[in-house]
């Protein structure tokens, strides 16, 4: 069985349950497998996975955006750079991801959420730039799976009340982009990151529950176990991750993005098993841009069979 593969009756299914997840992760040795992704060649959606790539990759390297990027970091340029120049190369690639682009110039706020205005258009300007390099890190597919539809900009998003925490979460990760919240290149990419996760997450239903259940519990009328300096608590990446099962997720995915084989094979059974946990959500959730060719480029490289449990849910 190679390393990206599911039994051929399951390829065809829409799964979007953690049990379902799981069990359609099993190995099943009496059914005929076949590699999960078909040839790229012969499908569209890989087509424009291939082409949008080529096309992000050559903008990025081309003096335009160069400029852009000498303006962004030291606010001068050796050449005169128009900032719209390059908000119209963004709005270009979005309209390709049939994703469309809406700008908050008018505060709001209900009972759940606050969201101010976009000030100046130099500062979206600003942040779309940056944002666009961020995109070629996931194909297409991916957007399309996860049903974006619309990029927001705005100032701040803030929530009104504690009762409206998962209303707040929804609206916030809802491809909202935080103009005054998010300033530099690493928080902008933090940002998409997470939004990312949070939308990959919640579309299995009883991920977090699982998630949750893998976190070790101190059993009662036990001492709290005293932790030396720099040591992390078992179960867990790293400090960032005791906030709670939403950062837990946005941490161990962010490792998977960065170095996958390297978290895959973490030290701690738990932190391993949560990496394969979101691994398995995102090869079910766009098997046909997140395929072998996508995670090998990303370091993932299987070394012998022992590996296909990655993807089979042992």
């Amino acid at each position: 069985m190679t390393l990206y593969s599911l039994p051929v009756s399951d390829e065809k299914r829409m799964i979007k349950s953690c049990s379902d997840l799981d069990s359609k992760l099993v190995k099943e040795k009496e059914v005929k497998s076949e590699p999960i992704i078909r040839n790229w060649r012969n499908d569209s959606f890989q087509l424009m996975n291939e082409s949008l790539d080529l096309i992000m990759r050559k903008y990025l390297m081309s003096e335009e955006y160069k400029n852009f990027q000498g303006y962004f970091v030291t606010g001068t340029s050796q050449k005169a750079i128009s900032l719209k120049l390059v908000y119209q190369m963004f709005e270009k690639i979005l309209a390709h991801y049939k994703i469309d682009i809406y700008s908050v110039w008018n505060d709001m706020a209900d009972s759940a959420v606050s969201i101010t205005s976009v000030k100046l258009n130099v500062d979206m300007y600003c942040y779309a730039g940056i944002l666009l390099k961020e995109l070629k890190e996931f194909p297409y597919t991916l957007y399309r799976a996860l049903n974006c539809r619309i990029f927001t900009f705005c100032g701040e998003t803030k929530m009104m009340s504690p009762a409206h925490k998962d209303i707040f979460l929804k609206k916030y990760y809802n491809w909202f982009f935080m103009i005054d919240e998010q300033k530099t290149p690493e928080q902008i990419r933090k940002h998409l990151y997470n939004t990312i996760c949070y939308n990959v997450v919640n579309y299995f239903k009883g991920l977090n529950e699982k998630w949750e259940s893998l976190n070790p519990k101190s059993p009662k009328g036990r001492p709290r176990i005293v932790l030396k300096i720099g040591e992390i608590k078992a179960g867990y990446l790293n400090p960032k991750c005791y906030k709670g099962c939403m950062v837990d997720q946005f941490e161990v995915f962010e490792a998977l993005m960065v170095d996958p084989q390297k978290i895959l094979a973490h030290d701690d059974p738990i932190v391993a098993k949560k990496a394969r946990i979101l691994l398995r959500a995102l090869v079910l959730l766009d098997s046909e841009g997140l395929d072998e060719k996508w995670w090998k480029k990303k370091g993932l490289v299987p070394v012998s069979d022992k590996q296909d449990y990655i993807f089979q849910g042992k």
